[in-house]
């Protein structure tokens, strides 16, 4: 069956991926994913300079270093998993359980690292500045319900990301327009920080509850000692490479 979106394309070209039932999935597909950076990029632009005018420089600074302190320590929470999981998804889709759920303990480790050595790292930089503390607490705990991103590899590895674009910027807009409450309520800094890290929470929550619906529970239970040392060992190099990214990008923001 060809795919709907094929009926706005001109006649040529539509003759020409008519049967071709793959690419129809891949182009589909992109389309999801540019329509997705779309969305995001103008409301974002918009609600951030919004937010950078009511807190003034003092405070948006002092997110933005939070979120760079974060940003320092949150390639420890994804441990470079992303690619290898998609590949195992592909070649083993009758390991899918076992895959997802040793990918989603590794992740909650790797979370919790990361929330442990940001901490540290806030404590050391700023001892006497308890605001500083409580925005990189708040925030690093957004990577916890980050690691159910594992279920959006397997959509992505499905060649479809229809369900996930719809859940990410569902969520998106209505948190947007919360901060955007908060501005007009004249909320704190504190409230911009808490507020990102709910987002995370309910996208986590609605791809839980899409998941079980479509069957496809994820249960730490599935995992297997076997298949986390195994997609340990092989995602530790892209650990390393995007430990050294994310240095290499805020390492900047944290110094100034």
């Amino acid at each position: 069956m060809n795919a709907r979106w094929l009926r706005i394309l001109p006649p040529s070209l539509r003759q020409r991926l008519e049967g071709r039932h793959l690419l129809q999935r891949i182009l589909g597909n992109s389309g999801w994913l540019v329509a997705d950076k779309i969305v995001r990029m103008g409301v974002a632009l918009i609600v951030t300079v919004w937010i950078a005018r009511y807190l003034g420089p003092k405070y948006f600074g002092l997110l933005n270093y939070a979120l760079a302190i974060v940003g320092l320590f949150a390639a420890f929470s994804s441990m470079g998993l992303q690619g290898i999981v998609i590949r195992d998804l592909v070649r083993r889709p009758d390991e899918q359980k076992t895959i997802l759920a040793s990918a989603f303990l590794l992740r909650l480790v790797g979370a919790f690292l990361a929330i442990g050595l940001a901490s540290i790292a806030i404590v050391l930089l700023r001892p006497d500045d308890r605001l500083a503390w409580s925005l990189v607490i708040i925030l690093a705990m957004a990577l916890l319900p980050a690691a159910t991103d594992v279920i959006d590899y397997r959509y992505q590895a499905e060649v479809n990301a229809r369900p996930v674009v719809l859940i990410r910027n569902g969520v998106f807009i209505v948190f947007s327009l919360v901060k955007i409450a908060i501005i007009l309520g004249h909320g704190s800094v504190l409230m911009f920080a808490i507020a990102h890290t709910v987002e995370t929470l309910v996208v986590a929550n609605a791809f839980l509850l899409y998941a079980k619906r479509e069957g496809a529970s994820l249960r730490l239970s599935d995992a297997t000692r076997v298949e986390c040392l195994r997609l340990l060992k092989e995602s530790l190099p892209l650990l390393f490479a995007g430990v050294s990214a994310a240095i290499y990008m805020r390492i900047d923001q944290v110094m100034l």
